[in-house]
């Protein structure tokens, strides 16, 4: 098994290679694993023999390494509309899909809910923000470079955002980098954007009906 990248085994000298088997090949770094039908005191002198003349030296200390910072973005459109104005409310099959979204994305626990500054969205995900106790945030959905960047930028590993039929699809697109999805039809509900990123990078990107 090769341990690191190929790159950085071609750039190592000789002494390079020399001081990390110094290092981390060492007896205080090792363990010695025995199987088989022995006999313990037979075994005891035969290690003595063979590696008790082995020259210690501390114990190495473990590399500090930064921990993946890991975020999940849950996107949904708003659900069914009471009628077509400027600015309704969800109709009563509205209100029951949006009981039915906090119970199909409660599992994700999400730690930060955003929406367009309509009632349709904010009672789109009014259940969840009740259940997790948390205040719904507004953005812009004509500036959604915005909210991407306070979402990275952010220390909340989990989002909720709520958008339209033409606003999530492109978030979705934003946050991966590609043009895969196209605008909702008006009539097209039910669908949550699960997008998984880790360390800046989308990871995964679902499609899930609910």
């Amino acid at each position: 098994m090769v341990i690191g990248s190929m790159k950085d085994l071609d750039a190592a000298t000789v002494d390079d290679v020399k001081e990390f088997f110094r290092r981390w090949y060492a007896p205080a770094n090792a363990t010695l694993a025995i199987v088989g039908d022995y006999d313990e005191a037979t075994i005891k002198p035969l290690l003595e023999k063979y590696f008790g003349g082995l020259p210690t030296q501390p114990r190495p200390k473990l590399p500090s390494v930064e921990p993946a910072q890991v975020a999940q973005e849950t996107i949904v459109r708003h659900e069914e509309k009471v009628d077509a104005s400027q600015d309704p409310e969800l109709s009563a099959e509205g209100r029951q899909r949006a009981e039915r979204l906090e119970q199909a994305i409660k599992k994700y626990k999400p730690g930060a809910i955003y929406s367009t500054d309509y009632k349709r969205t904010r009672d789109t995900v009014a259940p969840m923000a009740a259940r997790r106790k948390l205040q719904v945030q507004t953005y812009d959905a004509r500036k959604p470079a915005e909210l991407i960047d306070a979402i990275m930028k952010s220390k909340t590993k989990r989002f909720l955002i709520a958008g339209h039929s033409n606003t999530v699809p492109g978030l979705a697109n934003l946050l991966g980098k590609k043009e895969v999805f196209k605008n909702l039809d008006e009539s097209e509900y039910g669908v949550i954007w699960i997008v998984r990123i880790k360390n800046g990078q989308v990871r995964k990107t679902e499609v899930v009906p609910y």
